[in-house]
């Protein structure tokens, strides 16, 4: 049962810490369509990175849900 909650705890870590990154990135997509000549290749990278944290998170979700 110990074992579980070191478990949970870090799954609830690793949410938070995702959630970070996704703030992160958004800030970056914002600066950069504001400036004078925006990269938009940069713009999608962060993009993809974000559907993909937004994917894991989703996931983390589902196990700390999960009946053991």
């Amino acid at each position: 049962m110990i074992q579980l909650m070191g478990r949970n705890r870090d799954l609830k870590k690793r949410i938070e810490s995702l959630e970070e990154r996704i703030h992160e990135h958004r800030a970056k997509i914002d600066a950069e369509t504001r400036s004078p000549l925006p990269d938009f290749g940069l713009i999608r990278y962060w993009e993809r990175e974000i559907s993909n944290y937004i994917d894991q998170i989703e996931r983390k979700r589902r196990r700390l849900t999960r009946e053991w």
